[in-house]
């Protein structure tokens, strides 16, 4: 019960500015990971690209680190993708819509007959084709 008590008081004593600090960190730190994951990369391999050491990027990466924006550039340039966005470039980025248009064919038996029905059907550049083959 005693350390609810301490953990309680301390979290009471965080000021929301710090709060938000270590949750964008934190959400960073996950974003650089993603992307490590995706390009099949260790830690330690990309230390190594980033001519650290690994307890360095370690702590890069802990969320509680004050990370710069040079040293998010650098990340950012090892791993050859964004890493943080403004709400404006995401916005020019990713809500362009891209129609496809396509052809759906619905048989419905009405009195022994087969009709078929063709409608357009669009879909906005969010939806992923790739998932679907």
């Amino acid at each position: 019960m005693r350390s609810s008590k301490i953990i309680q008081e301390l979290r009471s004593k965080i000021t929301p500015e710090n709060e938000r600090f270590i949750s964008k960190n934190l959400d960073i730190s996950r974003e650089v990971y993603s992307i490590l994951k995706d390009k099949n990369l260790t830690q330690k391999d990309f230390a190594n690209k980033l001519g650290k050491k690994e307890s360095e990027v370690s702590k890069w990466l802990s969320g509680l680190h004050n990370l710069t924006l040079k040293s998010i550039i650098k990340m950012e340039m090892i791993l050859d993708t964004d890493i943080i966005i403004t709400p404006q470039k995401a916005k020019l980025q990713y809500e362009v819509i891209k129609y496809v248009p396509f052809i759906v064919n619905v048989n419905s038996e009405k009195e022994d007959k087969a009709i078929e029905q063709e409608e357009s059907v669009f879909f906005d550049s969010k939806f992923n084709f790739n998932e679907v083959a």
